[in-house]
């Protein structure tokens, strides 16, 4: 460097002058050409220059050059100090520098320092003509500072100052407190209390405010670092987290790393929360947010008018579409460990229940303006609660392999469908009474509905191996719909339930859950156990399992009765019922029995010894009515009774039962209307005729009377009495006789041989 060149360029000059006066010509000439007398240094200064250039090279490259218009050299501190100072620095490529503009500096050789202390204006990613940097023209993404009491170190390039500093640039502006430029590997750094606004693209774009402590800017990496602590807000939009790494794209903002951070996105009708321990906002056009993801610790709010969804999972990802210049949220995709919370909010009385989903993958589709949601999905298996908001619901949940629920306006849930589903119900509660039984199913698959309305579940449909059980009660089906409003449950296809009591099968069956009751249809099978205590008379055997069939089967007031339809059958071991239809009252022990009655009983052997045959009672009637309270059965409408070698029809019959544990068979029977008594043995056959007849059975004894009582015996002939006695087991006749009324017997006698 030269520092005293036009100093002694100036006393040659001088000398030259003083001693060529002989050359008078070139004296004048001289002396036109002579450079104006030194300027007048004041105290303290060694040199002084107007227009002054500095420069520093490294392989034939400049890479810092100063210049002023002023200089002047100062002795003590040693130093130059420079007014309206241009510094460029220029970048390794060398085609571009940066500009600094200051109105005074200071230049301290010793230290390589440039010090303003003034206003200083740095431009940088200048190109132009390195003599005229006035007439440099900005080409791409240009960043221009503003500040005072700026430090510049000469070696390392460096511009340092621990003033307010602003800044901006083609896409914003910011300012801090403290500030460093690093030229060499293009890197500023904000030390304190750090602003920075990006505008919007577009007229129809919003702007992002960043506010943090620190902030470090790589230019050439397009990343700008903020720490310990940033807030980034854009409209609704804002996060508030710990350190953060912004990533750039030609000056736009494309990525937000941030760590345990926090966000909201709060507009008219729906708030939206977001946090995680590491958490990534990716934007697009317009500085729009295109995708959120939360990694750790991840967690989602949803706040709208109906109500309130939250979401904990371990990653999350949230999805954005653009639409009127906001982003607008379309998915949510939540992985490791995932809890969905919904409570609804309540409208007048009616409250729908909390849903609570668990599933490692969970995925939430939002409706057309991302306000509510439209549809839930799990990818892997999941489990659901219900939990109620009103004393009058029950809590429910459900496990299945996959859930997918699908929701109506105002975030309602409107279906809900599972695969390898079990479901559990809380049993019903009722104050002052012991709380109803729970209730577990199981199928292949299941579909629920649910009102738009009131949220609640009105209908459930499973099926593919439905599994029921209630308590002691359980029941299974291929397909299986539950009514939630009535509480009813229609099984169908190979429909089956039971429980300690019996069990039934049908193709189809309707049970009353409230009740227990059930409506089976369509080659219904009955099994029924017997009676703890049995009960002596009853018409069917009361110590062996009662079994039942016909089309259709009825119980009613909690199973108490029981009506078989429909070429019904009841039967035992030996004993059985036919109708066309069949009623059982157990409370008031009843049975009636209606169209083509048939009943059929076996005559149990006496001291337990075996009957050489078996011997049945067999009566045919339209109408019979059995009462275990008197042990009657009452036959009706033109009665057939049938035993081994013994008809008797008539109009009505009432028929009594014995009076054991052991045996259901017949006592003895009274006939009545139009009675006709026909006895048949090989070789032999006796008919007998009245209004009325008894037959005792033990005793083989019958009694007829009524309506001139008639006794034809193929053997002995005809007789007619008051009243007509007969016994089977010794060919005993007692005939009686009114006192104007005479008995007739009339005897058949063999015709002698010729």
């Amino acid at each position: 460097m030269r520092r005293y060149g036009w100093l002694l360029l100036a006393a040659v000059f001088a000398i030259c002058g003083g001693v060529g006066y002989v050359y008078y010509q070139a004296k004048i000439l001289q002396a036109k050409n002579a450079p104006a007398a030194p300027i007048q240094m004041q105290r303290n200064t060694s040199g002084q220059a107007n227009d002054w250039c500095w420069s520093q090279s490294v392989v034939k490259r400049i890479i810092v050059e100063v210049c002023a218009k002023e200089f002047t050299q100062m002795e003590n501190p040693p130093r130059i100090d420079l007014k309206k100072v241009v510094l460029k620095i220029y970048h390794k490529e060398g085609s571009e520098y940066d500009l600094v503009e200051c109105g005074h500096a200071e230049l301290r050789m010793q230290d390589n320092i440039l010090y303003a202390d003034g206003e200083v204006d740095m431009t940088l990613g200048m190109k132009g003509d390195n003599a005229k940097p006035a007439a440099a023209q900005p080409a791409g993404r240009i960043l221009k500072i503003k500040s005072s009491g700026v430090s510049f170190d000469m070696k390392s390039q460096k511009a340092i100052t621990d003033r307010a500093t602003e800044f901006a640039f083609d896409r914003g502006f910011g300012r801090a407190v403290g500030a460093i430029y690093d030229p060499s590997i293009h890197q500023i750094i904000l030390l304190h209390e750090g602003k920075l606004h990006w505008n919007a693209k577009g007229p129809a774009g919003k702007a992002m405010d960043v506010e943090t402590e620190e902030v470090v800017y790589d230019e050439r990496a397009e990343k700008v670092y903020l720490k310990p602590w940033a807030k980034l807000t854009r409209g609704s939009l804002q996060l508030n987290s710990g350190d953060a790494v912004v990533t750039l794209e030609k000056g736009e903002i494309k990525l937000v790393d941030a760590q345990k951070a926090f966000g909201a996105d709060k507009m008219p009708k729906r708030q939206l929360e977001y946090s995680a321990n590491s958490l990534q906002m990716i934007f697009g056009e317009k500085n729009l947010v295109q995708r959120i993801t939360g990694n750790e610790n991840a967690k989602l709010s949803a706040v709208t008018a109906t109500g309130r969804t939250d979401v904990t999972t371990k990653h999350i990802e949230l999805h954005f579409t653009v639409e009127d210049a906001e982003s607008l949220l379309t998915k949510a995709i939540a992985d490791g460990n995932t809890v969905v919370h919904s409570k609804p909010a309540a409208v007048g009385q009616n409250h729908a229940p909390d849903r609570t989903l668990k599933s490692e993958v969970v995925e939430l589709q939002m409706r057309e303006g991302g306000e509510e949601i439209s549809k839930v999905l799990t990818h892997s298996p999941a489990e659901i609660e219900f939990i109620p908001n009103k004393p009058a619901d029950r809590y429910r949940r459900m496990n299945g392999e996959r859930i997918s629920m699908d929701y109506g306006e105002k975030n309602q849930l409107e279906t809900f469908r599972s695969n390898k589903v079990t479901t559990f119900t809380k049993g019903e509660q009722k104050k002052g009474q012991p709380a109803a039984a729970d209730i577990i199913t199981s199928s292949g698959e299941l579909l629920a509905k649910f009102d738009p309305k009131t949220g609640q579940m009105q209908m459930l449909e499973q099926w593919v191996a439905f599994r029921y059980k209630e308590g002691s009660r359980e029941a299974r089906a291929n397909k299986a719909r539950m009514d939630q409003t009535a509480s009813l449950v229609h099984l169908d296809e190979a429909a089956n339930v039971w429980d300690p009591t019996g069990a039934t099968t049908a193709d189809k069956i309707t049970m009353d859950q409230k009740t227990g009751d059930m409506i089976a249809e369509g080659n219904v099978t009955s099994t029924r156990q017997p009676e703890a205590k049995p009960k002596p008379g009853s018409m069917l055997e009361p110590g062996e399992p009662t079994q039942a069939r016909a089309k259709k089967m009825t119980t009613r007031d909690k199973r108490d009765k029981v009506t078989y339809e429909g070429d019904a059958m009841l039967w035992q071991s030996t004993n059985r019922i036919e109708a066309q239809r069949i009623e059982i009252d157990r409370k008031v022990q009843k049975l009636d029995a209606v169209g083509s009655v048939i009943t059929q009983f076996l005559d149990k052997a006496k001291d337990g010894k075996k009957n050489p045959a078996p011997v049945y009672t067999v009566i045919k009637a339209p109408e019979m009515t059995y009462s275990d309270v008197d042990r009657i059965a009452i036959y009706k409408n033109s009665v057939v009774l049938d035993r081994p070698n013994m008809n008797v029809q008539s109009a009505e019959l009432r028929a009594w039962l014995k009076k054991t544990e052991k045996e259901t068979s017949l006592d003895h029977a009274i006939a009545d209307g139009a009675v006709r008594i026909l006895q048949s043995s090989p070789g032999r056959s006796r008919t007998s005729t009245g209004e009325h007849a008894v037959y005792e059975v033990d005793e083989e004894k019958v009694t007829i009377e009524g309506g001139k009582p008639m006794l034809v015996d193929s053997l002995r002939g005809t007789t007619k009495g008051q009243k007509l006695t007969w016994y089977s087991n010794d060919d005993r006749l007692i005939v009686d006789g009114a006192l104007t009324d005479r008995a007739v017997t009339k005897i058949n006698r063999k015709e002698k041989k010729k």
